[in-house]
């Protein structure tokens, strides 16, 4: 298959994008239902509005994020897509409340949480030592440091 390199002018458009996004006002989304997942293109934490206007959008991209009231969740049937198109779709997300964006968070005294879409390995986020991980009061999201390539839900 070719790959296909998008102009210039909408490579600069959809940056311009992204960084209006990284540098807004994140004070307004404190409160409010999101879904966060990884975003593999920018290397940031997409948070999706779950209601309003923009139900469904990406409303902003941050650093770290810390949810309340969480919920994990993993799509079987966007990972049967994923496994049969054989690339990486948007198949896994966290639904919870906002209580901090881009806030500094001590990461030593949390279990770190995982999913990897390979198709021997669990379904489901899992702890460190392979138990699921379906729901929990707080999470956070966030980069083990601030050089590392991905980042994680702690809990």
């Amino acid at each position: 298959m070719k790959k296909v390199i998008l102009p210039t002018s909408r490579n600069r458009a959809r940056r311009e994008r992204v960084r209006a996004l990284l540098n807004r006002d994140f004070a307004p989304l404190i409160g409010i239902t999101v879904r966060v997942h990884w975003n593999l293109r920018e290397h940031l934490w997409s948070i999706v509005a779950r209601t309003g206007a923009a139900r469904g959008c990406v409303i902003g991209y941050a650093e770290t994020v810390a949810l309340a009231k969480v919920a994990f969740h993993v799509s079987a049937a966007g990972r049967a897509r994923s496994e049969a198109l054989r690339h990486r779709t948007v198949h896994a997300w966290v639904n919870g409340t906002v209580t901090a964006i881009n806030a500094e968070h001590d990461l030593s005294l949390l279990m770190r949480v995982t999913y990897n879409p390979a198709p021997d390995r669990p379904k489901t986020f899992v702890l460190s030592n392979g138990t699921p991980v379906l729901w929990a009061e707080h999470a956070v999201f966030a980069r083990p440091s601030p050089h590392a390539e991905h980042g994680y839900a702690w809990i």
